[in-house]
């Protein structure tokens, strides 16, 4: 909505990572400068200038973050990913994009559950590195959230004629309960072998109580208070191990 349905082009995706950019690499920056300062243990080689310094300062998808920066990579990734999900929303078009978004995530979920038993199978076949081609799977599920999140506005045009307050208290209490499910307890009394099994059940919901509150046009409890904190919680969530640090360094 935001882009008005227009065909991609180089403009529109300049424009877009333009705006990414700048949205998170000053902040993203000054947080490892100060963490390189304030926090020391497991920073100080941000001071040598060297590929891998490089690497995380750039957050390349490839390299993972060590400590509370892990998830920066991740962003970055979604955000390269975009404008070919976004060519392939228009080119399949609403419904068709949500299937490829489950049958995909179907394959990640299977990859995820027997992870250990693909590994061994491949063992010996001479795959480089077999551990992070599996992982890759599970890393790559943040991007079908983000392809989720992408084709959001279009879900509420779609269903907004068939919600109301009971919908949503539905979904509502559907989200509380799958909350409680995933629970460690669960899977002895259930005898699941893995929290994964129960985890898509908890994203449908969640996404399905969005959708349909939205789509109502309800409002939440303290809804603006939460809307404003979510507007700072990537700054908050950038410096709080610094806080952590100076509080700790004043007694």
């Amino acid at each position: 909505m935001r882009y008005a349905g227009r065909p991609l082009s180089l403009k529109l995706a300049g424009t877009f990572f333009w705006q990414r950019a700048l949205r998170i690499y000053p902040l993203f920056w000054l947080s490892l400068l100060s963490a390189s300062f304030l926090l020391g243990e497991g920073w100080n080689e941000l001071h040598e200038i060297s590929f891998r310094t490089l690497a995380t300062y750039l957050a390349l998808p490839t390299v993972r973050h060590e400590g509370y920066t892990w998830f920066i990579p991740e962003l970055i990734q979604c955000y390269l990913a975009a404008p070919f999900l976004y060519y392939l929303l228009r080119k399949l078009h609403l419904w068709r994009f949500v299937a490829f978004i489950f049958a995909l995530g179907a394959v990640f979920m299977a990859i995820t559950v027997h992870y250990w038993r693909l590994l061994d199978l491949i063992h010996g076949f001479g795959v480089p590195d077999p551990n992070a081609l599996f992982y890759r799977a599970i890393f790559s599920s943040n991007i079908l959230f983000f392809a989720g999140g992408l084709c959001m506005p279009l879900l509420i045009r779609q269903v907004k004629p068939y919600v109301n307050n009971y919908v949503t208290l539905a979904f509502l209490v559907a989200f509380l309960l799958s909350m409680y499910f995933v629970r460690d307890e669960f899977f002895i009394i259930l005898f699941l072998p893995s929290q994964l099994l129960l985890f898509p059940l908890f994203l449908l919901s969640v996404s399905c109580f969005c959708l349909s509150a939205i789509a109502a046009n309800r409002t939440l409890s303290l809804s603006r208070a939460i809307a404003y904190l979510g507007g700072y919680s990537f700054t908050l969530y950038l410096f709080h191990w610094q806080y952590f640090a100076l509080l700790k360094k004043i007694g």
